[in-house]
């Protein structure tokens, strides 16, 4: 099981990830339409930056014992990021998420072990947090990627450590199907195999369900995408299938944004 220390580890490198995608980006591209229809790079990058800021008050709150901060300091620090200019966003969210890596490197091993905090998903230990932002970086690190270009891909080691706990995003996202089928989605490099039904509720579970309707084969990373909305055809790699059910009525229960 991966730690606190792995996912502090991965998010410094999904940082170095989003300094190279971003940091040569002109005004112009940065106004532009990101993979997310409802945003510009520039606001992808402002709700990473947002997000950093977010969770380093977070971060702050739990190795002190104290409690989250409030949904006013939330809106206050939207408003904020809102207000910046395109070049602003990327410039103060590279900053911003610089900083917030350099907080979580630099907690003491005491600070790790009694961190402890309560969020929207409940209590949290401080692996938990990591990863939920981890989950979210290196998704919209690609969003960023992916605005000009369709081979990005998310590393496979971020995607190893983020798939075992995709479940509660697996059944938020997912969207119930009628009549209800399962499918195996099995890693291709090495992460496993996971079975999702889209019945109601919809669930991921670990392990292959042998009398599943289908089997998709593809990266890890891959899987993650799909779990996320994220695996349009024109941005899916080489996969195989088997079965009545595959990656066309995945995208269908998966939709994303």
């Amino acid at each position: 099981m991966a730690d606190a220390a792995d996912f502090i580890a991965a998010y410094r490198r999904s940082h170095d990830r989003l300094v190279a995608a971003s940091e040569g980006l002109t005004e112009e591209q940065l106004r532009s339409q990101s993979f997310d229809t409802e945003w510009s790079v520039a606001q992808v990058l402002s709700h990473l930056g947002s997000g950093a800021e977010i969770f380093g008050h977070i971060v702050d709150a739990g190795a002190a014992g104290e409690d989250a901060p409030g949904m006013d300091v939330y809106q206050g620090i939207w408003a904020v990021w809102d207000a910046k200019d395109a070049v602003s966003m990327r410039d103060d969210a590279l900053a911003q998420d610089s900083a917030l890596t350099e907080r979580l490197g630099g907690l003491t091993s005491e600070e790790a072990d009694a961190f402890g905090i309560t969020l929207w998903a409940g209590p949290m230990d401080l692996a938990a947090v990591v990863r939920m932002r981890l989950s979210e970086h290196a998704l919209h690190t690609w969003d960023v990627q992916a605005s000009f270009s369709t081979s990005p891909t998310v590393p496979a080691d971020l995607a190893g450590l983020l798939l075992p706990g995709l479940a509660a995003m697996a059944g938020r996202a997912g969207k119930v199907q009628d009549p209800g089928y399962r499918v195996v989605l099995e890693s291709t490099d090495g992460h496993g195999a996971f079975t999702v039904s889209t019945g109601d509720p919809v669930t991921l579970s670990d392990g292959a369900d042998a009398d599943a309707d289908g089997v998709v084969r593809l990266p890890s990373e891959a899987i993650l995408r799909l779990l996320a909305g994220r695996l349009r055809p024109d941005y899916t790699p080489a996969l195989e299938e088997s079965g009545d059910r595959g990656i066309a009525d995945l995208r269908e229960a998966f939709p994303g944004f």
